[in-house]
């Protein structure tokens, strides 16, 4: 024992939740799928290693799904941060556009707005988001003309 020296011990916990930044709308054609990157949302954690963040999803889309790449069809309830910064993650959009919801007090009309709420968590504390999906509408059928009116013509008439 070493009576003459003092030593510091101190603990360092994990008091802050994950920070994170919901950069812009995912955009997806109808039909199509479309990478979750980093770009769309980021996390930073000050007091937590980001290989160790976990994205719980608390509300799936309503308009498709996310899956995994390496796991094509299956959807998802949580990934981690790896699986975000890695492009692993991806949006299928499911071709519906008819599906009326509500993010926080805004109503969104059909066919236009996805949305997924996430729960990011370092283990100890957790911060949540929503990411909005912006679906563009592919439409490629043929325009329907209704008119009240009747044209009426007699053969090589004008």
């Amino acid at each position: 024992m070493l009576p003459d020296q003092k030593f510091v011990i101190s603990v360092r916990g994990d008091k802050l939740p994950p920070l994170v930044t919901v950069n812009k709308p995912l955009k997806v054609n109808q039909g199509q799928s479309t990478l979750l990157t980093r770009a769309s949302i980021d996390v930073k954690d000050d007091d937590t290693l980001l290989q160790n963040l976990q994205f719980i999803i608390i509300s799936q889309p309503k308009l498709g799904y996310l899956e995994s790449v390496k796991e094509p069809g299956k959807r998802l309830k949580k990934f981690m941060f790896e699986d975000l910064a890695f492009n692993r993650v991806k949006y299928v959009q499911d071709e519906s556009l008819s599906y009326e919801y509500k993010i926080g007090s805004e109503e969104l009309l059909t066919g236009s707005k996805d949305s997924i709420d996430f729960k990011i968590s370092d283990g100890k504390n957790d911060a949540t988001a929503t990411l909005i999906i912006s679906v563009i509408r592919n439409d490629n059928k043929m325009p329907k003309l209704k008119s009240s009116y009747s044209v009426r013509c007699r053969e090589l008439q004008r």
